[in-house]
């Protein structure tokens, strides 16, 4: 690749919040990088742990670090505060207990480079996911295998999301233009989700483009203080993300399939409170419920209405037959 005298700075944004066990294996991924012309903005959002102490030593060690601290707003608060103070005409978003491979940025510079594009642009690339006991033993990883894309189709495999790790767009494998921060930024209201708002934000946006650099970007660590360990806060975000997308493009929604394993759940488990929110979200976004598992697709909400009452006054064992835990 070109001398780092003329190649565009990428400013790598990390938010921050207690993670400092893991944060300095995640800095020193980036300043290992092929791909030397970088800074590594590290943005504390009002961490309680050692983050600063950490921070200190990573910015004596490479000048290359900086260091800004805010108080606590959530992740997509601290990649905005990390975006806005960005100098970088490409902006890579890492979290900080995550690692990326050595020529990650190089590669998919190289792919926007070739294509002939800076401007309006998103290089996506595969990623590892790591499960990680809590004694920081790895015991499972499955790579997220991706391909070229149009935009239909990242958008239908986002929406058709089941369970798992396999989002095509991700913080950990998208390196972006810094202009697309110019008009669309994270939602800060989410809570959870909000990464995958954005990335649909940007693929509604016309003049947006989208390549796929053929590489393993980074890894992605699951563990017991993954936001995304709390269920109850991913379950909520996810009702509000499904009706922020309807109220974007109502086809948007008729890709999902998530919705019918989360009522099989509610009527099992007999949960009155999550029912009634997810028929309230079928009533409004007319979203059908798949139940892949028994190949049957309900689209009348009284249907699953019925069901809930059936369960509500049968033991289990009654209805084992219908359905599986």
């Amino acid at each position: 690749m070109e001398s780092s005298k003329v190649s565009p700075l990428v400013s790598v944004i990390i938010p921050c919040y207690n993670i400092a066990s893991f944060l300095e294996e995640s800095v020193d991924s980036i300043l290992a990088q092929s791909f030397e012309n970088l800074e590594c903005i590290l943005v504390d959002d009002g961490s309680t742990d050692n983050t600063q102490e950490i921070a200190t030593r990573l910015i004596n060690k490479d000048s290359r670090v900086r260091y800004f601290h805010k108080e606590n707003g959530g992740a997509a608060s601290a990649r905005n505060h990390g975006a806005r103070h960005a100098q970088g005409k490409w902006v890579f978003l890492l979290d900080g207990d995550d690692r990326m491979y050595p020529d990650t940025i190089e590669i998919q510079l190289e792919k926007a480079r070739d294509a002939g594009l800076s401007d309006k642009v998103v290089v996506y690339s595969d990623f590892e996911v790591a499960w990680q006991d809590e004694d920081g033993n790895i015991y499972k990883t499955f790579v997220n295998e991706l391909k070229q894309m149009t935009k239909t189709e990242l958008l239908a495999r986002i929406m058709s999301w089941e369970s798992g790790p396999t989002m095509p767009l991700s913080p950990i494998n998208t390196l972006l233009s810094k202009d697309i921060f110019d008009t669309i930024s994270y939602d800060e209201s989410f809570g959870g989700w909000e990464e995958i708002n954005f990335f649909i934000d940007i693929l509604l946006t016309e003049e947006t483009s989208f390549l796929y650099a053929p590489t393993i970007s980074a890894v992605y660590r699951i563990h017991q203080t993954n936001s995304t360990a709390n269920r109850e806060l991913m379950f909520h975000s996810y009702i509000k993300f499904l009706g922020t997308q309807y109220n974007k493009d109502p086809a948007l929604v008729q890709h999902c399939l998530t919705i019918g394993p989360l009522l099989e759940r509610a009527i099992l488990r007999r949960d009155r409170e999550k029912f009634s929110t997810l028929i309230n979200l079928l009533e409004s976004t007319r979203i059908p419920a798949y139940f892949t598992k028994y190949k049957i697709r309900i689209s009348n909400p009284s249907i699953l209405k019925i069901a809930y009452t059936v369960r509500a006054v049968l033991p289990i064992r009654k209805i084992t037959r219908l359905f599986a835990k």
